[in-house]
């Protein structure tokens, strides 16, 4: 409705529209196995697929909607976690206080493709099961990854989730991302 609303995402790929208000989506993940149950989208290189692989979020308004993550799944070993968004460009740095990271690299909207611009990421002060929600973008969409390192030095596949496509919007706001 037009009030704020306070949605708790559900098992397999749900497709939702927020209200008219300031909007509180909550995901339950803690670890890449729980967001491939939760967004439907198996870890690896697995495309979004309307009600398929990935939940679709439609009417998302940046720096009035907020998308919840728990806390405990995006943690670093080496360094102290902040919810401010971190926005790198191709072959930037993933540093050891980020939770969300926005890569601004072009990207034509597969998880293959979202898997090569992460692997361009210098990720030196990302160790073995660190991890971070990533914010990517094509023309026209965003979409969520869930990226957990495990200890190969880069990114690769099999260390990729896909979390959500967020129809219509491609940038997001520091705040639009938070921890609980």
């Amino acid at each position: 409705g037009d009030l704020a609303d306070t949605i708790t995402m559900g098992a397999g790929a749900d497709s939702l529209t927020p209200g008219g208000g300031a909007d509180k989506i909550y995901y339950t993940f803690v670890t890449p196995a729980n967001a491939a149950t939760e967004s439907g989208a198996a870890t690896g290189d697995t495309d979004y697929v309307l009600n398929t692989a990935g939940d679709t979020i439609n009417g998302f308004v940046s720096g009035t909607d907020k998308i919840y993550i728990k806390a405990t799944a995006v943690t670093n070993a080496k360094g102290t976690e902040a919810d401010t968004l971190l926005t790198i460009g191709a072959a930037g740095t993933i540093t050891n206080a980020a939770r969300f990271v926005e890569i601004t690299a072009a990207f034509d909207g597969t998880t293959g493709d979202a898997v090569t611009d992460l692997a361009a990421a210098t990720t030196t002060a990302v160790e073995s099961a660190d991890s971070v929600v990533v914010f990517m973008h094509d023309s026209t969409d965003g979409y969520l990854f869930l990226v957990e390192e495990a200890g190969t030095g880069s990114i690769q596949a099999g260390e990729v989730t896909l979390i959500a496509k967020i129809a219509g919007v491609t940038d997001i706001a520091n705040g639009d991302l938070v921890s609980y």
